[in-house]
């Protein structure tokens, strides 16, 4: 079976905002560790992350430096995100869904202290089958109004595979530009192994060339950036994994020193460890880990299995770890009824599930967003999803629920 790689910003695996209890027991992520730093997690009754606190030791007292707060509905669904530095930076999302759990808007507070450093509204627009269309960006100006500064348009296969996304700008006369264009290109198995983008007719600004292994799982991702006129592949990062499909490391290399044909220069190297009998359906929190200087810009990883270290190292022989440290268990699931059965796994259109008395099924990101909701059917056609990985949960005539994770190809 082929394992989907998501399409998004940055590598990371964000924290869940749902209980995935659905191997029999469930443990949380309380913590992840930095060294004389950690990020503490706390959770509701539902297992909904309701805050993380990064704290670090200050000759021998704790401080925090930041803190991230997260409330949700009666969905699940996160509908307000605040995040305090004690720097004064702060930032608040709040968030709108429509009918079928979709996000229609967020607007974005930024501060820092007191003083208000902007305010921001973003849209988005979906087709019938729950397909992106359109987002918007707003800026409010001083007469407290809200001004369109650009919008972004994606088009789709037949599939439902994403084949183009047009950014426009807007002129201080409120007239649109089409800015840029990405567009994506995908071999026969639907895996996509190309995405230029161009400025005006021709300027190719960036292009990222893609490779995989026989089964699907991507093994090398090269960047090439236009110089004196000519692309150069500027940046290079390969992918080993280990038996149980979990990425094992990935090194990132460049080559901007060298644009002559000179070697790929080592820059750093990722290293992952798991606990490879937990599957990470059985965490609730999700870990979450970032590294900015990696070239994955338009991946996120969503590992199988319990993580228990990150670690990183550079060309200077930098070295920093991450360690994850998770509760006991804190739940059990003895019902044997509840565990779902969905099939195909990875799906690429239609999902099906053995379960009768369907009351609603609603599909959601890892980072608790419902993105698709429907009633009452055996089947669910996800085609409209990109990559990656999401939550099913279940909900029955009865009021019982069940969680499901599947990868949408």
């Amino acid at each position: 079976m082929k394992k989907a790689l998501l399409f998004a910003v940055s590598i990371c695996c964000m924290i869940s905002a749902l209980a995935q209890n659905v191997n029999n027991y469930t443990q949380k992520l309380d913590s992840v560790c930095y060294g004389s730093a950690v990020e503490r997690l706390q959770y509701d009754e539902r297992l909904n992350c309701t805050q993380i606190k990064y704290v670090y030791d200050d000759y021998g007292q704790e401080e925090v430096f930041s803190t991230h707060n997260f409330a949700y509905d009666n969905e699940n669904r996160v509908v307000r995100d605040e995040y305090i530095e004690m720097t004064g930076v702060y930032n608040l999302y709040e968030n709108t869904y429509n009918e079928q759990g979709l996000i229609t808007q967020r607007i974005r507070t930024m501060k820092n202290y007191d003083e208000l450093m902007g305010l921001y509204k973003y849209t988005y627009e979906y087709d019938n089958e729950g397909n992106l269309l359109m987002t918007k960006g707003f800026n409010m100006d001083e007469n407290n109004e809200w001004i369109e500064s650009y919008k972004n348009e994606y088009l789709y296969r037949e599939d439902g595979l994403l084949v183009a996304m047009k950014h426009y700008l807007y002129y201080s006369s409120g007239d649109s530009w089409l800015y840029e264009v990405t567009d994506y290109y995908y071999n026969e198995e639907g895996l996509c192994v190309e995405k230029t983008t161009t400025r005006g007719e021709y300027e190719v600004i960036s292009q990222t060339l893609y490779t995989y292994d026989d089964e699907g799982y991507l093994i090398k991702e090269i960047k090439l950036t236009p110089i004196d006129g000519l692309l150069i592949d500027t940046e290079m990062a390969e992918i080993l994994y280990n038996p149980t499909r979990d990425i094992e490391f990935y090194t990132f290399y460049t080559n901007y020193n060298n644009t002559n044909g000179g070697l790929w220069e080592d820059m750093t190297t990722h290293f992952l460890d798991y606990d490879s009998a937990i599957s990470t359906s059985n965490i609730a929190g999700i870990l979450t880990y970032w590294d900015n200087t990696f070239l994955f810009l338009s991946k996120a990883f969503t590992p199988a299995h319990k993580v228990l270290r990150y670690e990183t190292e550079d060309l200077d022989e930098n070295h920093t770890t991450k360690t994850f440290h998770y509760s006991e268990i804190t739940a059990v699931d003895e019902n044997n009824e509840k565990r779902l059965c969905v099939w195909p796994n990875p799906v690429h259109e239609t999902l099906h599930f053995d379960l009768e008395d369907l009351q609603q099924m609603e599909v959601f990101t890892l980072d608790g967003n419902l993105v698709l909701s429907s009633k009452g059917m055996n089947s669910l056609c996800v085609s409209g999803l990109a990559e990656g990985c999401y939550l099913l949960k279940v909900t029955k005539a009865d009021g019982s629920f069940c969680f499901q994770r599947f990868v949408k190809e």
